[in-house]
């Protein structure tokens, strides 16, 4: 027997996708609420994870056991109303607050002291929207709605860096570590790219919203995306941008990072340190939301008290803040697919057909589900080439497809080859031997269950028991009988030969059992 095989695709895919049926929706244990009679707007844990420290609507930073939820400190920020941001510094030695009067405080963790006041107007100012330090905790940025404008502050002298405006007032802010980049959210719906060092204008990404004002944006603990929500008040997914790819938005499917209720909006967000989890608070029914960030799916509940807006995972995610009340989230579940298969319509196409992909989820329970979202690429488009959403042969040769779901990437060698196709075979025996007949003897060792093989009508590989019958006989006998009533498929494709040559004719047989 001669070889077969227009298109034969080797396929170790671990892409995952994800939907989840409400019975599978879990819930999380309260540990203890806090005592504080205004509405929190802003939270943080500390680095030890030892304490909380909350922004409020009365003007006050409070300091919280991050265990028991019982009161440290209070202090007052300013004689004001409206939200209050707060910030620890990357040592855990200041606490940085922002008001609405345009004054941003440095406290001391250890005394409480007020260490210093940074502002760039005299008297009352006009709300800071957002804060957040640089990576070595040098520099404070803030978003300020007087001017317009991003501030670049130099922490240890209390004095401005640098500080530029912009067309719309800035209302959230997120620095990227890896790219030296700083993402700034606007009241026109757009997100502004700029250097954090030089502030220098790197990209922006319009039309994200509608025009509706960008509300809080943070990237994942990995930098891979950047997400934000907006004042869009029907809003029950984020927006997603592809960092990698200058910050394409990415397409979400209709049930991915869904809140529930469904007529519920987004109101803050926040990711585990360990970019497994998504916590996000609503609207309607006043409810925490946990997203499995791979799966994309909702995956636990909870009431979180009356209109919760800040919610945050303590550093090593055993806990979740939101609302005032600190949850545990050691029982959230894990991922809910161990991975994805794919799987060709056909195993072979010849020079000039399209070969489609069936790309399933695999949950821990076995079962399978088919997902329909994601990229391929050829490395060789003249052998193989994505044309409307297929990968069609144009000729001989052997391209590596890559398959990117957005949160995986793989990679799958492609064979193009015109086949020889023998005749099918009926009513065999289902404990058939086959053997396969060469015209030249055959290097044994180069014959194993990548080049000569058996598969079943699911494309999955049948185990054989491989032997020389002669030097140029290679026998296939099954280590279980096949099924009777299936049809089974032989593939054979580049076998050496005793002289180091290989065999170019890929050829395929189908055979169905008695």
């Amino acid at each position: 027997m001669k070889k077969i095989f227009s298109l034969l695709i080797v396929l170790s895919l671990c892409l995952q996708f994800n939907i989840v049926s409400a019975s599978e929706v879990s819930t999380l244990q309260q540990v203890a609420t806090i005592n504080n009679s205004s509405t929190v707007t802003s939270v943080d844990y500390s680095k030890d994870d030892l304490f909380i420290i909350t922004g409020s609507t009365d003007g006050k930073v409070s300091v919280w056991n991050a265990d028991s939820g019982k009161i440290i400190n209070s202090f007052e920020v300013c004689n004001c109303s409206g939200p209050i941001h707060v910030k620890y510094s990357p040592d855990n030695s200041m606490i940085a607050t922002a008001d609405t009067y345009g004054k941003i405080k440095l406290w001391d963790t250890t005394s409480g002291n007020l260490i210093k006041t940074l502002s760039t107007t005299e008297g009352q100012g006009k709300p800071i929207n957002d804060i957040v330090f640089n990576v070595t905790g040098s520099v404070l940025y803030s978003a300020n709605v007087d001017r317009n404008s991003i501030t670049l502050w130099d922490v240890s002298k209390g004095t401005t860096i640098e500080e530029y405006s912009f067309n719309s007032e800035p209302k959230t802010i997120v620095y990227n570590p890896k790219k030296l980049q700083l993402a700034v959210g606007l009241a026109n719906g757009s997100v502004n790219i700029r250097h954090s060092d030089t502030g220098a204008y790197i990209k922006e990404v319009t039309n994200l919203m509608d025009g509706h004002s960008v509300e809080q944006l943070d990237f994942t603990p990995d930098y891979q995306y950047l997400f934000g929500i907006s004042s869009k008040i029907d809003q029950t997914q984020p927006y997603m941008l592809d960092v990698s790819k200058n910050y394409e938005k990415v397409t979400l499917t209709a049930n991915e990072f869904n809140i529930q209720p469904a007529d519920s909006e987004w109101l803050g967000f926040s990711f585990s340190n360990d970019g497994k989890y998504l916590a996000a608070v609503t609207s309607e029914g006043n409810t925490l939301n946990i997203f499995d960030v791979q799966t994309r799916a909702l995956i636990a509940s909870v009431l979180a008290g009356v209109r919760p807006e800040a919610v945050a995972f303590s550093h090593d995610h055993d806990r979740i803040f939101a609302g005032k009340t600190i949850f545990d989230s050691t029982t959230l579940p894990t991922y809910q697919y161990k991975g994805i298969v794919a799987v060709p319509e056909s195993d072979t196409i010849r020079v000039g057909e399209p070969l489609n992909l069936n790309v399933f989820a695999i949950h821990h329970d076995g079962r399978k589900e088919q997902v329909s979202s994601y990229q391929v690429t050829s490395s060789n488009t003249d052998v193989l080439k994505i044309m409307y959403g297929k990968l069609i042969a144009i000729k001989d040769g052997t391209s590596t497809v890559t398959v990117d779901n957005g949160t995986f990437k793989t990679s799958i060698k492609v064979y193009v080859n015109n086949f020889k196709e023998l005749e099918k075979k009926i009513n065999q025996a289902p404990n058939r031997t086959w053997v396969v007949k060469f015209n030249a003897p055959v290097d044994i060792s180069s014959v194993n269950k990548t080049n000569v093989y058996v598969t079943n009508k699911n494309k999955e590989i049948v185990e054989v028991n491989y032997s020389l019958k002669s030097s140029s006989e290679v026998q296939l006998t099954p280590k279980q009988n096949y099924t009777s009533g299936e049809t089974y498929t032989i593939w054979v494709k580049e076998i050496k030969s005793k002289s180091n040559q290989t065999i170019k004719q890929f050829t395929k047989m189908d055979f169905q059992i008695k």
